[in-house]
């Protein structure tokens, strides 16, 4: 990163034309501003993206964790719908917290009876978006998520970008823990007819946003 008192330029010039690398010696020093990138990963599984080259450009690491299946009914006994994936977030600035071309390691957690966590690597740093809790939300509804900041901390508000939590799951609603609005990380709806098992979690999610 290269700076002018506090300021990062954008640009350089040499001559008339603009210059896209410098270099003190043979460090890289700096580089033209990269293309924005915005990166969704919502299929339970494990994968890396490789942070471009670039000077003093963020990364915004967003991700829920996989949301916590309903109970089944048995004996005429209430069994209450399960519990929500948690968000968890923070924001990166490439030269200080990570060097350009360094591998960010990102597992999308599953939802399901017993929901799994979602995870982001980069520079020796785990940021973890904890599964749904065990135990059990009052009534058949799953609980949504409700671990952000902004639409009754549903939803995520982060750098002008919102991320969308998931929707506790009903027995009138979708029962795929792939599918909106169970996903991303909503619990799943509890049983109310007898010797049927409750539903599913919403899986995890997890966002990437680079921009300069």
């Amino acid at each position: 990163m290269l700076f002018f008192g506090d300021d990062t330029p954008a640009t350089f010039y040499f001559g008339d034309s603009p210059v896209e690398k410098l270099y003190f010696g043979d460090d890289l020093v700096w580089t033209s501003a990269i293309d924005p990138q915005q990166l969704t990963y919502s299929i339970p599984g494990e994968y890396v993206f490789t942070t471009p080259d670039g000077s003093g450009y963020h990364v915004d690491l967003v991700a829920v964790g996989g949301g916590n299946g309903g109970h089944w009914y048995e004996f005429a006994r209430q069994h209450n719908g399960g519990k929500a994936g948690s968000f968890n977030w923070d924001s990166i600035i490439e030269g200080v917290d990570f060097t350009a071309g360094d591998e960010i390691a990102i597992t999308v957690g599953a939802g399901g009876g017993a929901g799994t966590a979602s995870t982001v690597e980069v520079a020796g740093n785990t940021l973890t978006a904890a599964a749904g809790e065990s135990g059990n939300v009052y009534g058949y509804a799953g609980e949504s998520v409700n671990t952000g900041n902004a639409n009754g901390n549903k939803d995520l508000l982060l750098n002008g970008v919102t991320y969308v939590g998931g929707s506790g799951g009903t027995g009138s609603g979708s029962n795929d823990s792939a599918a909106s609005p169970l996903a991303p990380g909503g619990g799943g709806w509890g049983s109310n007819s007898n010797g049927v098992s409750g539903r599913p979690g919403g899986h995890g999610r997890v966002w990437l946003n680079v921009y300069q």
